[in-house]
């Protein structure tokens, strides 16, 4: 009588053959996988992109980097663009103070807000979503907010390689000054007359999920600068009054950044934060004044880095490394 079934043998080999074929399909299901992150962080910077651009369309000039009289970020000043009018409403725009002043840190009416997730703040491939900052954290009861990983470009630090003179910096406080060369940085109102270099060559927003840290960001690890959305300054003086900002507060900016390493370097400075991502391949997702994305590589050269992040600088002779 003929007996069907498989031999140990032919087990084996079918087992093998099944393993091998896993094997060839996990890196390749995996890399689909980290292509959708890094397509859905370019698209995030593409939908701030067109939010900034549609805000200067109704306001005459993008938004600021951030405000120092209310400390508040662009990101918050973008919600209507984002599709998130009801939550514009709900935030106090016009009340000088701290975003995180008050007993319980609420704002008020401004860090309380960031309770709320926005989605196109968080790039898929960051580790934390949750801002770790304790002045973000919201108290009686405690309470996290959300984090966003993506910050504006206030401009480079450094020296201008067409003119040979220092980039213009604001040299404020002890967490590396304000740059004021770029498209959206501490109190701005950049119009696209004042955009010489061309809108197409300055970067306007990048991501920065801290992908190297120093051991005093190393609490941040994958979260940003450990602050919340709404937050766009810190590191204030303690003793300042609610009406001059201006003059002693906040020494630290929280919605845009300076640069003055390259991207993917370490952390030094708070407002020198580098712009980095998690992303496989080393570089960072940008959007241009224009519109347009991009993924910059972190081997690009600093000058040519920096060119990109002036308005004016005139450094028609750096060409983009692509």
């Amino acid at each position: 009588m003929k007996r069907l079934g498989f031999t140990l043998v032919e087990l084996l080999v079918v087992i093998a053959i099944i393993a091998l074929l896993m094997g060839l399909l996990l890196p390749a299901v995996q890399g689909v996988r980290a292509s959708a992150r890094r397509l859905q962080c370019a698209n995030n910077l593409a939908q701030m992109g067109k939010a900034c651009l549609q805000y200067e369309s109704a306001h005459t000039a993008l938004p600021p980097g951030s405000v120092s009289s209310v400390q508040l970020s662009w990101r918050a000043y973008v919600l209507p663009q984002l599709e998130q009018q009801a939550l514009s409403d709900a935030i106090d725009f016009i009340t000088p103070g701290r975003f995180w002043g008050g007993s319980n840190r609420e704002g008020p009416n401004k860090s309380i807000h960031a309770l709320t997730r926005v989605p196109v703040y968080h790039c898929p491939d960051a580790q934390r979503i949750l801002a770790t900052d304790g002045t973000s954290t919201l108290q009686n009861p405690v309470r996290p907010t959300y984090n966003a990983h993506y910050y504006s470009v206030a401009g480079p630090k450094g020296t201008n390689p067409a003119s040979n003179q220092p980039y213009p910096l604001v040299a404020y406080g002890g967490y590396g000054g304000y740059a004021q060369t770029g498209l959206m940085y501490r109190d701005s109102r950049v119009t696209s007359g004042a955009v010489q270099d061309g809108a197409s060559n300055t970067l306007l927003i990048g991501e920065s999920a801290i992908a190297n840290s120093s051991s005093w960001t190393a609490s941040w690890w994958g979260g940003g600068d450990g602050g919340n959305w709404v937050r766009g300054g810190c590191c204030e003086d303690s003793s300042a009054s609610t009406t001059d900002w201006r003059t002693s507060g906040p020494t630290g900016t929280a919605g845009s950044k300076n640069v003055d390493v390259g991207i993917n370097a370490a952390p030094v400075l708070i407002n020198d934060l580098p712009f980095a991502s998690l992303h496989a391949g080393g570089g960072a997702h940008f959007v241009r004044g224009d519109g347009s994305v991009e993924f910059l590589s972190e081997n690009v050269a600093i000058s040519v880095y920096k060119a990109l992040c002036t308005r004016a600088g005139g450094e028609h002779d750096v060409q983009v490394s692509r």
